[in-house]
Order: structure tokens, then C-alpha cells, then sequence
């Protein structure tokens, strides 16, 4: 006579451990984002919970993190530098915390990247991205959370400044487009994209309308995989022709081809100032280009106090980086943060486009796309560096998904 064993009582409800990984990477995208910037304390207060909460995440399997981290060491190398450079820093203590902070942030990517799906990704970054855009137009509407727009008329929506409207808007026609792009939806999604785009023009930035042409990129990118793959095997070679005929014609020009382009477009001929930037972020980096003055150092170090206070009244007295990631890294982290930035983007996009030639694979298409963005957006914007924002933790999950496409890594148990 068989046994009756007792069925165990199943739970009414469960939330799927997907769920969980979504809602809290969208969080933390929202909050690297600005989402809550106009509230200091309540931005503060929830990136230390969220902090907390993710280190606990972290630490739950060691071993697998240990693993983790040994898989995917190159995003670790910059962290690794900014860190050791309070040993040298102008500024010692500041670029301690902010290192720290740095740190964590990749650390929780490179969890992301290990754990979550693209789709899953995608959607939180659009989920994230789209509150963004829901709080600004109702902000428009409202005007609850002034300053709406800025004194020259530029849109801010619930933001502090013009180009974080523009960076969300771009993000999230992005994820959208994704997110149509994997589900085999493109044309509602990239209706959707579009029907943001106006805010891009109220925000009166170039980042943003850069920004939406690399959507377009992901578009073609989409396109292209149904090509033969010696059509494809063509994209890297009309990039380098192309790449080719504008230093080319930089030459040429006298190496005033960004600002005859930029006064064709009406747009300001110094990128509202950026090009003066960059120039005295060239002369710090001359103190000591080797390693640098130390992470996030500049714009609280004594020793340059004069120079910040010059730029806050010649170019913007709310800077806090030269609009430029790579001189940003050049500065505080000399050639040898620089060095390993690049490499570590360099290695990403070779692995991403790798595998997209070969497999036609839409996942390394969307991350292709996206970092390509974010590295070239970084010429005209710092926030690749910077310890907490949504580009820098876009740029280590795109690389962490180079490897994880490429070659599969043992990463800590996704359950958690």
C-alpha cells in the first residue's frame, strides 16, 4: 500500500526573485539619474539604504563574488586607481569617500550584469527613466517643484540642470526601443521614443539630440543583423573611413571643425562654455599626468581654489567637472586611470561587436548601441565618471554583458 505523503502548502502569493532584481535596479537607476537631487536629504538618506541594501546582496555569497570579481577585473581597474589615488590627492579625504562610492557602485553593477537579463535590465532602465519624464511633464503642468525652466528658457523639469532632462529622455526612448526591439514590437516602441523627443528641444541640449541619433544607431544595428554577414563585416569598416575623413578634415579645417559645425547648427561655438573647460582641465592634468591630483580632488582641493573660483565666474558657478569624462579621468587619475578606462571600454565594444558580427545576436546589438552613446557622449559630458551616476553604471553592466555574451562567467548564485 503506497504512502500518502502530505502535500506541503504552497504560498498564495510569490513574488518572482526577477521582480525583486527589476524594481531595485530601476530604483537605483532613478536615483543615479537625479531622480531625487532636489531633495538632498531624501537623496541622500535613500542611496545610503540603498547602499546598505545591496552590500547585503553582495556579501551573501563571498566565494561567488570572489569569482565574479576575478572574471570581470578590468571594470575593477579604474575603481582600483581612483582608490590608491588618495594616497597622492590633493584633496585626500574627499577623493577617499568618493572613491568608496565609486567602488560600490560598480561592484553593484557588475551583480546586475551577472544576475539580470537584458529585457530585465531594459525595462528597469525604462521603467526608471519614464518616472522621470511622467514627474517632469507634471511638474510642467503643475509647476509644484520650481525652478520648472531655467532663466534662458531651457526645460528642468524635476532636475537640476538642463542635460540631466536630456540624458533621461534619451535613456528612456532607448530601453523603449529595446524593449520593442526584443519583444518583435519596434514600431509602437519607436513611436514611443519619438513622442519624447520634444522634450529634448525644450531642454535646449546637444547631449540629448546626440543622444537620439544613437537610438537611430540601435534602428540600424537591428536592421543590419538581417544582412549577409559580409554586409555586416562592412560596419566597422565604414566606422574607421568615417572616423578617418572627420580627423581629416579636422586637420585641415585648422582644427576648428566642431565649432563651424556647432555655428551651422546655431548652437554656441564652445559648447556653452565646455571648450574653455577642457582647456583648463588640460593645464591641472600638466601638474601631473602620470597619476593624476586624485579622484573627484579638483573642485574641493586648497591648492586649486583659485582656479575653481575663476571658472565659477567666467564660465558657471554650479560646475563640479569639466564636461568631459576623459579629461575628467586625465585630471584625477592621470594616464594610468585614463589607460584603463579606455581599455576596459575598448574591450567591451571589440567583445559586443565581435559577437554581434558573428551571431547577429539583438542583446549584443542593444548593448552595443548603448555604450557606444555613452563613450562618445562622455566627450561632451563628465558624468561617466562620477561615483554614482547612470552612465557609469550603464558602461560597467554593458561590459559585463561583453563578457557574458562572449564567454560565459561564473557569477554568485542569482537567486538572490
Amino acid at each position: 500500500m503506497t504512502a500518502l505523503v502530505p502535500r506541503m502548502a504552497q504560498p498564495r502569493f510569490a513574488i518572482p526573485a526577477a521582480a525583486v532584481g527589476i524594481a531595485a535596479t530601476a530604483s537605483i537607476f532613478f536615483l543615479a539619474n537625479g531622480g531625487l537631487y532636489r531633495f538632498p536629504g531624501l537623496n541622500g538618506r535613500a542611496w545610503m539604504l540603498a547602499t546598505a541594501l545591496v552590500a547585503l546582496w553582495l556579501l551573501r555569497n563571498p566565494a561567488g563574488m570572489a569569482r565574479m570579481m576575478l572574471g570581470l577585473w578590468p571594470a575593477l581597474l579604474f575603481p582600483a586607481i581612483a582608490l590608491l589615488s588618495a594616497v597622492w590627492s590633493s584633496a585626500p579625504r574627499a577623493t577617499l569617500i568618493e572613491a568608496l562610492q565609486l567602488l560600490v557602485t560598480v561592484l553593484i553593477c557588475l551583480r546586475i550584469a551577472s544576475v539580470l537579463t537584458t529585457q530585465a535590465i531594459m525595462l528597469a532602465l525604462a521603467l526608471a527613466m519614464s518616472l522621470g519624464v511622467a514627474a517632469t511633464l507634471a511638474n510642467i503642468a503643475t509647476g509644484l517643484l520650481p525652478p520648472v525652466y531655467e532663466v534662458n528658457g531651457a526645460l528642468l523639469g524635476i532636475f537640476p540642470q538642463k542635460t540631466v532632462v536630456a540624458r533621461i529622455v534619451f535613456l528612456a526612448g532607448f530601453a523603449i526601443l529595446a524593449l520593442g526591439l526584443l519583444h518583435r514590437r519596434p514600431l509602437p516602441a519607436l513611436l514611443a521614443a519619438a513622442a519624447m523627443y520634444p522634450l529634448i528641444g525644450l531642454a535646449k541640449s546637444v547631449t540629448g539630440e546626440i543622444g537620439y541619433l544613437f537610438i537611430g544607431l540601435l534602428g540600424g544595428l537591428a536592421v543590419l543583423r538581417h544582412l549577409p554577414v559580409t554586409a555586416r563585416v562592412l560596419l566597422p569598416v565604414l566606422a574607421l573611413v568615417t572616423l578617418a575623413a572627420l580627423v581629416a578634415i579636422y586637420l585641415a579645417t585648422g582644427g576648428t571643425l566642431l565649432a563651424d559645425l556647432l555655428e551651422l547648427a546655431g548652437k554656441n561655438s564652445t559648447l556653452t562654455g565646455r571648450t574653455v573647460l577642457w582647456d583648463i582641465g588640460l593645464e591641472v592634468a600638466a601638474d601631473s599626468p602620470l597619476i593624476g591630483i586624485g579622484y573627484e580632488a579638483f573642485w574641493t582641493s586648497p591648492t586649486y581654489a583659485r582656479v575653481v573660483a575663476e571658472i565659477y565666474a567666467t564660465v558657471d558657478d554650479g560646475l563640479h567637472g569639466f564636461h568631459n569624462a576623459y579629461i575628467e579621468a586625465y585630471v584625477a587619475t592621470g594616464l594610468a586611470g585614463l589607460a584603463a578606462l579606455v581599455w576596459m571600454q575598448v574591450l567591451a565594444w571589440t567583445r559586443l561587436l565581435r559577437v554581434y558580427l558573428a551571431t547577429r545576436s539583438l542583446q549584443a546589438a542593444i548593448w552595443l548601441a548603448l555604450l557606444t552613446a555613452i563613450s562618445l557622449l562622455a566627450v561632451i559630458d563628465d558624468t561617466l565618471l562620477k561615483p554614482r551616476s547612470g552612465f557609469m553604471m550603464l558602461t560597467i553592466i554593458a561590459y559585463g554583458w561583453s563578457v557574458r555574451l562572449s564567454v560565459p562567467i561564473r557569477s554568485p548564485s542569482a537567486s538572490g
